[in-house]
């Protein structure tokens, strides 16, 4: 073969790699050099011939083989992100041009074998040269941003991994509160926009009540909403979104309308209600683009004025899910001073801008078609704000019927919206709120998210939203919270567990739940729900594998350790042993302040105490509760706000031992049976501090290594 046909076929296995189709001949010999440079390494002439081949034949096979060939030249066993620096170091174009064309070919072969294992180690090596390819190719190079937000969102897709987790009510479990103003403890206020309701029968917690803040005044606005749509019908809360017409050329006005924000906050505290007021929202993508020091001024301006006028109300900061190019939503964030709630729009669609022909890498690069997952759009937002505000997905919809195309695309919307009222209160408890837009503003819009576009459509978001996670009118904490499984208790009878299987790019996943008795449970809809009765079961230790499969093949597994003891089982992600390692809790303890010797012991990274002993130390604060036996029903009975009664035993050293044996006794708080890690040690039970903290709402801390039990604070979770 020819120098020229050589160079010849590697350019168009670049060029069919890359978007920078107008690159030419001439220009690509230019920035490879001479045969000298290409053939530093011992340029492999054969197999860049073969690779050439195997895509001109479109042969995803030989595409592979080829490609791994040229792989396992170039790079070998070295780390690629590495490999690539070491190339840009060297001005080694031609490697990174031909590496670019060769991993990136080879991602996209093994994903249509459907091999995602491969694919995504194939898409972790090409990142680094996509990146070094842009930034030694000046033709096409700012096409390439597009083909780096492929490989990411790709990675993120295929990069799944199985989690399990246990519905827990009236128990710890992966709850989220940061004590924000109008923040509910527990679960997810909700509803819809005003007179657009889906007609559940459950009273939703609250309604969305749009305002224009130029033109219209919040005490006409929510005259209508109260009196012609019901708006404070049994309901908790008012999303009032009080928008900025003008945009970024309205910001400045704001500053000038302190008596129109007084009179607004004044009226607002007069109202049964709690009011979420989410003021300029979406400021990422106004067509007036907003000045951050403006808009920051102004978001700022009318938080003060509702946080001096209206203790019913808190300010949401909210921003649209993705932001202008030149943008990032958070160089407009205001401040935790002034934000109470951080907001999202949040819109899930099928084709982007209606077109129907969109191809893979557009799919992965814009978050739609099979890539479509609202869940990383609030991992970011959570990552960035969920430890210090709630968050609250402000508006938002799942594309139901396209316009575009005059097709009901329900059944690729299903799986998403359940990714989003499942999910998202399982995996980021921080989420408090959430909206759905169901409504229609302009006529020609190419996506519609009306829920009555489909009747399965409504009857899948009530049924959703009927879960008491979603609070209803007059709530203001849910008992269902999510525990994953690491360790979880739960009654026996009815042992309800939800797998987290992010394979979304795959259709018919299912999940098996499979007990080492023969046991078997196999779901196939989000979040593959499974309830399971042990109750009948004998006391000993189990255990449990969880599988998702699709199309005949395994995609994750994982075993867990379930150990039954009477009315409860405990799980764990590992077998459970027969006994535990203990020793005496050698961490100093204060109660209220003053610092108190108790016979504790350390288990497996939790302190265990006697329950008797905090009965004991609690006694007469308000946080005190009486211990009492039921012979009738062999209970333990926990009885708050009445006095203790103490025994000779009580704050006395135990017999002692270095092994707990885990235990399960009826345990009973006022009625109600409960459930509590509890291990026997040398005679005596010992109950897990934190347990007793959850249950008793007595506060539990650790800070400067001093174990902190305080009764005149609430319990806060880890």
């Amino acid at each position: 073969m020819t120098m020229v046909r050589m160079l010849r076929k590697l350019l168009c296995a670049a060029l069919a790699l890359t978007l920078a189709a107008t690159l030419a001949t001439a220009a690509f010999a230019a920035k490879i050099g001479d045969v000298a440079q290409m053939t530093k390494e011992g340029w492999p002439w054969a197999d860049s011939e073969a690779f050439s081949d195997a895509l001109a034949a479109k042969d995803d096979a030989a595409i592979i083989r080829t490609s791994e060939k040229l792989y396992a030249h170039f790079i070998g066993t070295a780390d690629p992100a590495a490999k690539a620096k070491q190339y840009v170091a060297g001005d080694d174009t031609a490697q990174i041009n031909h590496l670019w064309a060769v991993l990136k070919n080879l991602f996209q072969a093994y994903e249509r074998t459907g091999d995602t294992a491969n694919a995504l180690r194939i898409l972790r090596a090409a990142l680094p040269f996509a990146e070094a390819y842009k930034a030694t190719v000046a033709i096409g190079s700012a096409d390439m941003d597009f083909a780096i937000a492929e490989i990411n969102n790709k990675i993120q897709a295929y990069d799944a991994e199985l989690e399990v987790y246990a519905e827990v009510y009236g128990a710890e479990g992966g709850g989220s509160y940061t004590g924000s103003r109008l923040e509910p403890r527990s679960g997810a206020y909700y509803g819809e926009v005003e007179g657009h309701e889906s007609g559940a029968a459950k009273t939703s917690s609250g309604m969305i009540v749009y305002v224009e803040f130029e033109t219209e005044s919040v005490r006409d606005r929510m005259g209508y909403a109260m009196n012609s749509n019901g708006a404070l019908d049994g309901r908790e809360v008012i999303e009032l979104a009080w928008n900025l017409t003008g945009e970024g050329k309205a910001l400045k006005g704001v500053l000038n309308e302190r008596a129109k924000i007084t009179e607004a906050a004044q009226y607002l505290a007069t109202l049964d209600a709690k009011f979420l007021v989410r003021f300029g929202a979406e400021m990422n993508i106004w067509t007036n683009k907003a000045d951050a020091a403006e808009y920051i001024a102004a978001f700022r301006f009318v938080a003060d004025i509702v946080h001096a006028n209206a203790p019913n109300a808190a300010m949401v900061w909210s921003v649209n899910y993705m932001s202008h190019i030149e943008a990032k939503y958070e160089d407009y964030y205001p401040g935790d001073a002034y934000v109470d709630w951080v907001g999202v729009s949040l819109y899930t669609v099928k084709y982007r801008a209606g077109d129907k022909n969109q191809s893979d890498s557009a799919q992965a690069i814009y978050g739609t078609g099979k890539f479509a997952n609202p869940l990383l759009w609030i991992q970011k937002l959570v990552s960035l704000y969920g430890a210090k505000k709630p968050i609250i997905i402000a508006e938002g919809g799942v594309e139901i019927y396209s316009n575009s195309n005059k097709e009901d695309v329900f059944a690729w919307a299903d799986a998403r919206m359940r990714m989003t009222y499942e999910y998202i209160p399982i995996l980021y408890p921080q989420v408090k709120g959430m909206f759905y837009f169901n409504t229609i503003i302009d006529p020609n819009a190419k996506h519609d998210f009306r829920l009555d576009k489909s009747p399965a459509a409504v009857k899948l978001y009530n049924g959703l939203t009927a879960s008491p996670y979603f609070l209803a009118g007059g709530e203001t904490e849910s008992a269902l919270t999510y525990a994953k499984l690491g360790s979880a208790i739960l009654p026996a009878k009815a042992a309800t567990l939800d797998t987290y299987a992010p394979y979304f790019t795959l259709d018919g996943v299912t999940v098996t739940y499979k007990l080492n008795d023969g046991t078997v449970k196999t779901v196939s809809a989000i979040p593959y729900r499974a309830t399971l009765d042990l109750s009948g079961k004998a006391d000993g230790s189990y255990t449990l594998t969880v599988t998702a499969s699709a199309g005949g093949k395994t995609l994750g597994s994982k075993t867990y350790g379930v150990r039954k003891l009477g009315d409860f089982v405990t799980l764990s992600n590992s077998n459970l042993p027969a006994k535990v390692a203990a020793k005496p809790t050698a961490t100093k303890v204060t109660v209220d302040g003053i610092e108190t010797a108790f016979d504790a012991y350390y288990i497996g990274g939790n302190n265990y105490f006697k329950l008797r002993d905090i009965a004991y130390v609690l006694n007469g604060t308000p946080k005190q509760f009486e211990i009492g036996y039921d012979e009738k029903t062999k209970a333990i009975t926990l009885t708050t706000g009445i006095p203790y009664t103490p025994e000779d035993t009580d704050m006395k050293k135990g017999s002692g031992g270095t092994q707990g044996t885990p235990t399960s006794s009826k345990i009973y708080l006022n009625g109600e049976q409960i459930a509590l890690t509890v291990y026997t040690i040398g005679g005596s039970n010992y109950f897990k501090l934190r347990d007793l903290g959850r249950v008793i709402d007595f506060g539990v801390e650790l800070k400067n290594k001093v174990i902190w039990i305080e009764s005149d604070k609430g319990y806060t979770p880890e």
